[in-house]
């Protein structure tokens, strides 16, 4: 990670956690390295996991990046059919037409590779997503243990970064509209 980012400090924040529980102090894991969470409480937790996971690797860096691209695409070939998802896939890999607007693959390994949270925040808001799309075209999708994943990516999108709230709430309403 560059020096002075978020990166940085969520991952010593994880360091901390980690410490704490290879010496059984289970308060001090669940405190996070500091008293009242920023911006992104749950960050330093998907590095902990990654952490267990895989050591120092940064694994959970490179899944984010593999599967946003997957999870829109699904997204698109669910709402547009596979040549329009195909067309606009390519588009988001090559052409920066929608850069500022997030629409953009080599902007989300950026904020990935400086240690932001949003990748992983959009890529569970983005699934969270997909379910929804889903869940509208067949209504047999829509049960409990789908609802409750549902849930559970809006609870980590919004946990990874809280500025996607009223994007979670819009999902949430039409969720509701749906049932």
């Amino acid at each position: 990670f560059e020096g002075g980012n978020d990166g940085l400090l969520y991952v010593h924040f994880a360091h901390m956690i980690i410490d704490s529980l290879i010496l059984n102090d289970y308060v001090e894991a669940f405190r996070g390295g500091e008293n009242a969470y920023d911006l992104m409480p749950f960050y330093r937790y998907f590095w902990v996991l990654n952490y267990i996971l895989f050591a120092e690797s940064p694994w959970i860096i490179f899944f984010t990046i593999v599967f946003i691209p997957l999870v829109v695409f699904s997204i698109l070939r669910n709402l547009l059919g596979k040549s329009w998802a195909l067309f606009l896939i390519c588009c988001w890999y090559f052409i920066p037409i929608f850069e500022a607007f997030g629409f953009f693959h080599f902007y989300y390994v950026k904020l990935a590779l400086r240690g932001f949270g949003e990748p992983l925040s959009y890529l569970c808001f983005l699934s969270a997503l997909l379910f929804l799309v889903k869940f509208n075209k067949n209504s047999n999708y829509l049960n409990y243990s789908n609802s409750f994943v549902f849930g559970l990516l809006l609870a980590l999108s919004i946990g990874l970064r809280a500025n996607i709230l009223p994007a979670c709430l819009v999902l949430i309403v039409f969720y509701l509209i749906l049932t």
